[in-house]
């Protein structure tokens, strides 16, 4: 039954199709229920009801028995409340076979005249492909099959169904599968025989290998379908004249209730092919590909019988094979040609390399000093003939040990590449970050003898300090240093990744800190000693400068030692006199540093 919603009419309509006639299906339309709103989505649930949402609807309608035709598929409108939310277009996506729980494929089984005859039943229509599995290592194809087991026993007959169905896109396929257990008895007829390879022109041995465990066998009879007379051998020998496809069928005839039965198969008649292949040298754990070159005389090369000298075969024209160990190997083809097999067996050594062990790295990836690389490359098979490093800025080197200047800071991704002469490759990358290291000693500074005072040094990573006789740990940022002498001092910093640089810093060693001021200054213009400024020894910083004239006036104020009186006051030159003045400084440590004096102006 089929189920549509139509928002033309806000109903749920019901078609049978299991006619497959449009007439009749268009005719078995049956309206179940209607709405004030849209019908939208139909979706088939876990538990085989049908739910239907309607579209602004505050409840959900569910169809309860959708495989009934007509009322009896029991619609209940709206009977699933949604708690004051409401339902709009969508139910959840599943593909509702997902939710189909029927095996729909079954067989029975029946045994006849020592043979099984298997049927297989579905409920489903349309495209259907059956497949078999014996459960004795052969299979089979069709719906009804008669099969012929070669021992009593018990069997796990597997019968696969596959459908399929055209859609706007490739077809979709679904199967379904079923087993039972066949239990064959005493009674064995199975009708079987082998025969030798087929070429033309030669004899072929056939050789009857039925097995009956009821009755004798009465007859035999051979055609070899090639319209040559009947043969009632066991075993007998037959010659073909000419290259081809023949069914040779055995007819084996019992006196018991196996009655008879027939095996036919197709034998391949052909001429002796010349046997050729390609291969070349590779490594362990990838494909190599072999190239069969070999010819037919008068019929194509029909059957390859690879051996690649590992235990590995293949039977196809050109295969792929791969090596799970290196070293050195035997490989092997013999081509046939409709059955008819090459008189020789040709060899071709195969070198399989091992991959290269590496090891590989590097130090001081810095910006101002050389990155020095380093690497071994090893084979356990396999001669090495090309390695190479890849540093990551468009360069590279065949040193093994190189040393490389990059010349700008970042991150790289730098590579060691090794090759053996069969092409194994083994390469070793290594993700490089390039820094510059920095060091900062500080400022130059000044203090008094004996005086302790504590160096600034930044820049990250390992410092040392020299000279380290008058510092209290050398091996830090900022050590404490006392001092009776002038001292230059060198920093040296050492980044993460060993990246070094230096810098120095003077510190001067005076008596005590002081303020000077000149005691005579010559404001005309020259250049020379033309403002009176202080100077400081250790001063930090000043608090005040003042000048007076004799008649204590204030000339001139001052807070910072670049600030200097120009002689003038009232923008007039002060006349050449003795001038006073008074400061005041705060030392590096905090002090107050308090001096006056005078000062004469000079014209």
């Amino acid at each position: 039954l089929l189920y549509v919603s139509t928002v033309f009419d806000n109903s749920i309509h019901q078609y049978d199709i299991t006619s497959g006639n449009a007439t009749a299906i268009n005719a078995s339309r049956y309206v179940i229920g209607t709405s004030r709103f849209f019908p939208n989505a139909l979706q088939l649930s876990p538990d085989k009801r049908i739910f239907v949402a309607f579209s602004q609807s505050s409840a959900v309608s569910v169809i309860n028995n959708p495989n009934v035709y007509g009322a009896g598929c029991n619609f209940s409108l709206g009977s699933i409340d949604l708690a004051e939310r409401l339902c709009w277009i969508g139910l959840p996506a599943y593909i509702s076979s997902f939710f189909d729980e029927s095996k729909h494929v079954d067989f029975t089984s029946t045994y006849t005249d020592c043979h099984t005859n298997l049927d297989g039943s579905t409920d489903l229509i349309g495209n259907l492909k059956w497949k078999w599995d014996f459960g004795d290592g052969t299979i089979d194809s069709g719906q009804h099959i008669r099969h012929v087991f070669k021992q009593p026993g018990s069997y796990d007959v597997t019968l696969k169904l596959f459908t399929s169905a055209a859609t706007c896109g490739p077809d979709i396929t679904d199967s379904f599968t079923t087993i039972k257990t066949v239990v064959i008895g005493a009674d064995i007829f199975a009708v079987d025989y082998s025969f030798t390879e087929t070429c033309v022109n030669q004899p072929v041995q056939f050789s009857d290998s039925t097995i009956l465990t009821s009755g004798n066998i009465i007859s035999r009879i051979w055609d070899f379908g090639d319209g040559s007379p009947i043969s009632t051998l066991l075993n007998p020998v037959h010659t073909y004249s000419n290259t081809g496809i023949y069914n040779v069928k055995l007819l084996v005839t019992t006196s018991g209730i196996c009655k008879s039965d027939s095996m036919i198969k197709q034998v391949f008649v052909g001429t002796r092919p010349f046997t050729s292949f390609s291969a070349v040298n590779g490594c362990m754990n990838q494909p190599l590909q072999f190239t069969d070159n070999s010819t037919g005389s008068s019929t194509p090369v029909s059957g390859w019988k690879w051996a690649f000298g590992d235990g590995g075969t293949a039977t196809v024209k050109n295969s792929l094979h791969l090596y799970k160990n290196y070293g050195n190997y035997n490989v092997q083809l013999q081509v046939s040609s409709y059955g008819c097999l090459s008189n020789v067996i040709i060899t071709q050594p195969v070198i399989i390399d091992s991959k290269p062990d590496v090891i590989a790295d590097y130090r001081f990836p810095c910006l101002d000093q050389p990155t020095v690389f380093s690497s071994t490359a090893s084979n356990v098979f396999g001669n090495i003939i090309s390695a190479i490093w890849l540093f990551g800025d468009n360069t590279n080197s065949t040193l093994n040990n190189p040393i490389h200047q990059y010349l700008d800071t970042g991150r790289f991704t730098a590579s060691y590449k090794v090759v053996t002469e069969n092409g194994c490759a083994t390469t070793l990358t290594k993700n490089i970050r390039v820094v510059k290291a920095v060091a900062n000693a500080g400022p130059d500074s000044i203090t008094i003898i004996n005086q302790p005072i504590q160096l600034n040094g930044s820049g990250g990573g390992i410092y040392s300090w020299t000279p380290a006789a008058n510092l209290n740990n050398a091996a830090i940022p900022n050590p404490v240093a006392k001092l009776q002498n002038n001292t230059n001092f060198t920093l040296l910093t050492t980044s993460t990744e060993g990246c070094t640089a230096t810098d120095n810093v003077f510190i001067e060693i005076v008596p005590a800190f002081n303020i000077l001021v000149p005691n005579a200054f010559t404001p005309n213009g020259d250049g020379v000693n033309d403002k009176l400024k202080p100077s400081g020894i250790g001063i930090d910083h000043l608090n005040y400068f003042k000048i007076y004239n004799r008649a204590g006036e204030q000339v001139f104020f001052g807070k910072t030692f670049n600030d200097g009186w120009n002689g003038k006051f009232h923008d007039a030159l002060q006349p050449q006199s003795s001038f006073v003045w008074i400061v005041q400084g705060v030392d590096i440590y905090g002090n107050l540093i308090n001096r006056k004096g005078s000062t004469v102006l000079l014209h």
